[in-house]
C-alpha cells in the first residue's frame, strides 16, 4: 500500500513512513483504523546544548504516539 494511505490523510510531511495498517481495532471501546508509521529525520542540532550537527549526532529512540483525527 506504500504511502498512499498518507496522501489518503492529507499527511504531506516527507519525513514520515508508513509501515502498516490495522482495520477494525478497538480503541477505548470504539471501532478504529489504526496507521502506524515512523518520523525519520536527522536532527540539525542537539535538542540539550544546542550544537550544531556535522555528522556527529544522531537520533535517539523512538516514542509510540496515537494522532486522532476528528
Amino acid at each position: 500500500m506504500c504511502n498512499d494511505t498518507l496522501e489518503l490523510l492529507r499527511i504531506k510531511d516527507e519525513n514520515i513512513k508508513y509501515i502498516n495498517q490495522e482495520i477494525d481495532v478497538i480503541i477505548k471501546g470504539k471501532k478504529a483504523t489504526v496507521v502506524n508509521a515512523v518520523l525519520t529525520y536527522k536532527p540539525s542540532a542537539c535538542y540539550c546544548c544546542g550544537v550544531k550537527n556535522e555528522g556527529q549526532i544522531h537520533k535517539h529512540g523512538k516514542r509510540v504516539s496515537r494522532i486522532t483525527f476528528t
